[in-house]
């Protein structure tokens, strides 16, 4: 059976109302579901940034779109 409590983090330890814990006996296995804040996404923005660094680093081949895409579909012809 499951059940939830809620709680909050104090730095420390996580912190739920008693009424909730009503249920548990000592050395019980739980399992706590947390959200996560917004400076997860903080995180997700240095990657996407650092991303497009080492995207406009690269050097471009020279070829056009129209070649490339020409050497791709001869590829595909060889193989089918």
């Amino acid at each position: 059976m499951l059940s939830v409590a809620k709680g909050y983090y104090n730095g420390a330890q996580v912190v739920v109302n008693p009424e909730d814990l009503k249920n548990l006996a000592l050395g019980q296995e739980v399992l706590i579901t947390y959200y996560t804040s917004l400076k997860a996404g903080e995180d997700r923005i240095q990657k996407r940034k650092a991303f497009m660094k080492r995207m406009e680093e690269k050097k471009p081949s020279g070829r056009t779109a129209e070649e490339i895409d020409a050497e791709i579909r001869a590829g595909r012809d060889d193989r089918f």
